[in-house]
């Protein structure tokens, strides 16, 4: 009949190298099935922390469910306050080179967050240039419904070289995939991180509905018309209440959607939050932009600013903090 899982926190590492394998994932490697009997599975406040390297003939790799196979109307996979901070590294090419944050193949997606980093590996299956597989945050089949969904992750494919990708413009590497002609509906949906393109189906076809959707043209690779809003990264963490009433806003970082536990809503802990927070927040890459961030800073002692270093910052120079604050290096 089904399942829910809720409240689940899954980490760890795990290297995948049987030949011939399918169906992988960080949790599980499969949901749904052909009985009629088979009916909702979903995953409610779940975080998914595990980082998975996989190299040989393995396919259909997930972060949370390897694969999800839909039979008609009967079954449904669904994701809900969820969030995949685990990195997917795939070294190479499988007979079913499909690869996902969250799974392959879901139903629907409501305020969840891909934070984690994708690296398929796609083929071109002929010279024409024709591409085998998807890379992708979120990806999902059938007349899928993402709502109130970010992708924060880096998503790219390693199997073909930057003058195949020249070469040919079909290379299916995206934030946000749905098969296309199946009219997946995007509402209040953000691709902040870096993929070839921001959302399927806005290249491929005009079948499915877009409201409120935005992606970063400064890290995606292609200049098409999404039927999605450019925004620079700036901008990106400019937009509001007005633009996305149900998400979490905050200055010098994207918006969230609001999904942290407080004393009245179901949530992922603050702990789990402030590690998504941090990948959300822009960079600072030099001392003088410090110094403007902890001068405009407005955080709690529950919930502090959270400023993330790109390299090496030297900050021993005394600096007035006022408003608590949480400093973390990155390079």
């Amino acid at each position: 009949d089904g399942a829910t899982i809720k409240n689940l926190v899954v980490a760890g590492e795990e290297t995948i190298s049987e030949s011939g394998l399918y169906y992988c994932g960080g949790i599980a490697r499969f949901a749904g099935g052909t009985s009629s009997s088979i009916k909702e599975t979903k995953f409610i406040n779940c975080v998914n922390k595990r980082k998975l390297t996989v190299s040989g003939n393995v396919g259909h790799i997930g972060g949370f469910v390897g694969y999800f196979q839909k039979n008609q109307t009967y079954n449904s996979l669904n994701f809900e306050n969820c969030i995949n901070l685990g990195e997917i590294y795939v070294s190479d090419v499988s007979t079913e080179p499909y690869v996902a944050g969250f799974t392959t193949g879901a139903t629907s997606y409501t305020k969840c967050i891909n934070a984690g980093n994708v690296t398929g590996a796609t083929y071109l299956s002929n010279s024409d240039g024709a591409v085998s597989g998807t890379v992708a945050g979120f990806d999902a089949s059938g007349s899928a419904n993402f709502e109130d969904c970010i992708n924060l992750g880096d998503i790219s494919a390693n199997s073909y070289t930057a003058e195949d990708k020249k070469n040919h413009s079909t290379d299916k590497v995206y934030g946000f995939s749905s098969i296309e002609n199946n009219k997946p509906s995007f509402t209040n949906c953000i691709d902040a991180g870096s993929a070839n393109y921001p959302f399927t189906g806005v290249v491929d076809n005009t079948t499915g509905t877009y409201n409120t959707c935005y992606y970063n043209r400064d890290s995606d690779g292609s200049s098409s018309n999404y039927n999605a809003v450019a925004k620079t990264s700036d901008e990106l963490c400019q937009l509001t209440t007005d633009n996305l009433p149900k998400w979490n806003i905050a200055t010098s970082r994207y918006p969230l959607p609001n999904i942290v536990k407080s004393e009245t809503t179901e949530g992922v802990s603050s702990e789990i939050w402030q590690e998504v927070v941090a990948k959300a927040t822009l960079k600072v890459s030099n001392f003088e932009m410090l110094q403007n961030r902890i001068a405009s800073a407005n955080g709690t002692a529950d919930n502090p600013e959270v400023i993330v270093l790109n390299g090496n910052i030297d900050i021993a120079e005394t600096l007035k903090i006022t408003t608590p604050i949480k400093i973390i290096a990155s390079t």
